[in-house]
């Protein structure tokens, strides 16, 4: 049998001889790595059940707080080799402007290995090994490298400075994208302390004008001013675009960057 078929036995996700839906299993294995933390204010019909549509949300900057590691399960998903399966399903080549269900499915892979490492460091020490598959410029793939390294400090201390290197040039080259900034947060502090390493080499590689933009004269200011009032209303949680929101985090990057009593970055 193999791994998706003993997946698709785990889940439920389908009847005894019936084609593997791929989208399905992992739709199904996503809840099955987590679980929602209902707010008071939540209903449990918000949750979206048991059903087979639909997914939880993953990492990057979003609802991940909203979320809770189911630690068992992750351990029996990785005891049955399924994050090997979908590492394999992601080296697939396709179009990945025409593929429409092909890039559903990406994505619900990649939010599968995302909630797969949440609040789980074996799981994150696992997927660290294949973190060069994750070294692109498109956002998903950086999402899912900030979950490997969210809140896991070992990682965050042994990280290189190509890896640095990498999202500043993605930055430098694809675009000001708020998700590669989230990585550059992630790594400044794990697990209650401020890494100092990270917070030097994201200091030192962040100057250059193409990733710093600040509205410091006059003309820009106004500009700036404009701007929030055009971009108010896209300002929430789930809107990772625009300028105002890069300059935001970007902003809060800094700020990371000299906390923890780093005299280097102060100064700078």
């Amino acid at each position: 049998m193999s791994t998706w078929q003993h997946a698709k036995q785990l889940t439920g996700s389908a009847k005894e001889g019936a084609p593997i839906n791929y989208k399905q299993i992992l739709a199904r294995m996503n809840r099955f790595c987590v679980q929602p933390v209902l707010s008071a204010t939540s209903s449990v019909g918000s949750v979206g059940g048991s059903g087979s549509g639909g997914s939880v949300s993953g990492s990057g900057g979003g609802s991940g707080g909203c979320l809770r590691p189911r630690k068992h399960e992750q351990r029996l998903l990785r005891n049955m080799g399924v994050p090997t399966v979908v590492l394999d399903l992601l080296q697939i080549p396709y179009d990945r402007k025409e593929d429409v269900r092909m890039n559903e499915l990406m994505r619900l892979a990649h939010e599968f290995l995302q909630n797969f490492c949440r609040g789980n460091q074996p799981n994150q020490a696992l997927l660290h090994k294949h973190l060069e598959l994750f070294l692109t410029p498109e956002l998903l793939e950086a999402q899912t490298v900030c979950a490997i390294f969210q809140d896991n400090a070992q990682l965050c201390i042994e990280l290189s400075d190509k890896v640095v290197q990498h999202f500043v040039h993605c930055i430098e080259t694809h675009g000001r994208h708020v998700e590669y900034l989230h990585f550059l947060q992630t790594i400044v502090k794990a697990e209650g302390q401020f890494i100092h390493k990270c917070q030097d080499m994201g200091h030192a590689r962040t100057v250059g004008e193409d990733v710093l933009v600040f509205y410091n004269d006059k003309a820009l200011f106004n500009a700036f001013v404009e701007m929030m009032r055009a971009e108010r209303h896209r300002l929430d949680a789930t809107d990772s675009s625009g300028a105002l929101k890069y300059h935001i985090e970007l902003v809060r990057l800094l700020a990371l960057c000299t906390m923890g009593k780093n005299v280097y970055t102060e100064i700078n």
